[in-house]
């Protein structure tokens, strides 16, 4: 299935019905003439994504300024070498990036999912909230941990819409991925904060009542798996 368009530069390049059935949602984003990509998929479903971005007459090493992965899951994050092979900067949280540097099984969830996780430099490796420049604007890299401890969100606007991409923020809690449910609801509390009027999860993207599947969630309180 070719790409989905959310929101005027806004593009969903990869996912479970676009790229591979295992992929998480893969965003690509127009800031000014540049463009940023969230999480990567699998990595098995890569030439699909890679179809898509060339789709729109996109100059990969030119008008690519980052890719960001909001964790380190095979879903989010096992696609990351092959774009770092294309010379893009991968981008994440320090306390994710070890996992994804070493292919770590059980921390990138790629033995749940009987995918092989290829190991991948991560360009930058973020210690806490920062702001990146994009075409003479920023965008907000927030550390939301929780679901991993490395997880992060990111706060943006594109043609007037403030946007924030969350990961798997609001996904389920292993002990394995060293979960953390107290994090999980600060972290909720965090994006809360922000003003949005689209959230793009690796699962799900909601534009009408964002908000509302945050509150239920801390209404709910966190889902843990074995």
């Amino acid at each position: 299935m070719p790409m989905l368009t959310i929101s005027r530069g806004i593009y969903v390049i990869g996912g479970p019905e676009i790229s591979y059935t295992y992929d998480a949602y893969s965003y690509m984003v127009k800031i000014g003439n540049e463009y940023v990509i969230i999480d990567a998929g699998t990595g098995l479903g890569f030439a699909n994504m890679l179809s898509n971005i060339l789709e729109l007459g996109i100059d990969i090493r030119r008008n690519i300024r980052y890719v960001i992965l909001t964790h380190c899951h095979v879903d989010h994050a096992g696609g990351a070498y092959m774009f770092y092979k294309l010379g893009l900067p991968i981008v994440m949280h320090e306390a994710d990036a070890e996992a994804v540097r070493t292919g770590n099984t059980s921390r990138t969830a790629s033995d749940m999912l009987n995918i092989s996780f290829i190991p991948s430099p991560v360009t930058i490796s973020l210690r806490k909230d920062k702001e990146l420049n994009v075409n003479g604007s920023s965008i907000t890299i927030i550390h939301t941990p929780g679901h991993t401890p490395g997880s992060i969100s990111i706060y943006f606007q594109v043609f007037g819409k403030n946007i924030v991409a969350i990961g798997d923020l609001l996904g389920v809690l292993r002990k394995e991925w060293f979960s953390n449910g107290e994090e999980w609801r600060k972290s909720i509390e965090k994006i809360l904060a922000l003003d949005f009027d689209i959230v793009l999860s690796g699962h799900f993207y909601e534009r009408k009542n964002p908000k509302e599947i945050f509150y239920s969630a801390l209404e709910h309180g966190p889902t843990w798996i074995n």
